[in-house]
């Protein structure tokens, strides 16, 4: 008996431990639950800048009608949230439309003159606010709101364009231009280039056409710009002579002073520079391509 009442009390002090545990950590739990901040507010007062903006707000909006009176913070917050979800054409177009019910043609001035400048009344559900006000609740910055106002008040509500748009610049390359760059520099590559009798592996079918190592590109240009003031045509700079010359005639190239090439090769280049007829370039073309293809045959082996 003596065991027995000993075990039922050692059981009814566990379940008044347990009870008081589970009444501890239900209180708890009713206390964590009635001091968590409700969930927007709590995650927007610390991240969200708009909402802070809103916030900020509140206070007071620094003009002396007190804007923020006729607004509550979820209104404010949920129309810079639709004012995010346009589009930038949207959100012009939007802002046109109301931009053009608030400006005020008839104004004058103090002597009863017609005044020259367009006087803009802000305001938002029929609520006259100050600019700040405006800008905060459709989410615009200054300098595209005073756009939008020149916008509305020269052409009306129509999309906005780039002044430029359409616009070719004033420098801007032709196709003349371009073709006549060309045409000297292959004109010039007939006359003192050095050509090879095929295009070199992995490159395109044009064989390439080699300028002597004594010419540059200034002397290129230099010569350009003489024939370009004796016909009395337009004459590009040099950097769109480069450009052009690397783009649109890329097998031609100036040879460098060091070319890895056989002496066989610069004689065989020397016969087709000095060729007079037909017959003699030919020829030398022919031997200059029978010197290749063995050369070819032999590295071939020798890979092998």
């Amino acid at each position: 008996m003596v065991s027995e009442n000993i075990d039922a009390s050692v059981d009814n002090d566990s379940n008044n431990e347990d009870d008081q545990i589970d009444g501890r950590s239900l209180s708890e739990d009713e206390n964590h639950v009635r001091n968590v901040p409700s969930a927007g507010v709590h995650e927007q007062g610390e991240c969200d800048p708009d909402w802070l903006a809103v916030e900020h707000f509140m206070k007071g909006c620094g003009c002396g009608r007190h804007c923020q009176k006729n607004f509550t913070p979820s209104s404010v917050y949920q129309s810079i949230l639709d004012m995010c979800e346009k589009s930038k054409d949207e959100k012009e177009m939007f802002l046109m439309g109301i931009l053009s019910n608030c400006l005020d043609t008839s104004s004058s001035t103090k002597r009863g003159k017609k005044g020259f400048r367009v006087r803009t009344h802000f305001a938002i559900n029929g609520a006259s606010v100050c600019r700040e006000t405006f800008q905060l609740f459709f989410d615009v910055k200054r300098a595209v709101l005073y756009a939008l106002i020149q916008t509305v008040n020269q052409g009306g509500c129509t999309p906005r364009t780039h002044g430029n748009r359409g616009r070719k610049p004033k420098h801007a390359l032709m196709f003349d231009d371009v073709n006549r760059v060309v045409q000297f520099i292959m004109n010039t590559s007939e006359e003192i280039g050095l050509p090879y009798p095929a295009a070199p592996r992995g490159k395109d079918n044009i064989p390439i056409v080699f300028l002597p190592s004594s010419t540059t590109k200034l002397h290129l240009h230099a010569h350009y710009s003489s024939a370009c003031e004796e016909r009395n045509v337009r004459c590009v700079k040099i950097s769109a002579f480069k450009s052009i010359l690397l783009h649109c005639v890329p097998h031609i190239k100036i040879a460098k002073p060091r070319e890895d090439v056989c002496g066989t090769c610069e004689r065989l280049r020397r016969d087709i520079v000095g060729a007079v007829t037909e017959d003699e370039k030919l020829h030398a073309l022919t031997a200059m391509e029978t010197h290749i293809t063995d050369a070819r045959k032999v590295v071939i082996c020798n890979t092998t």
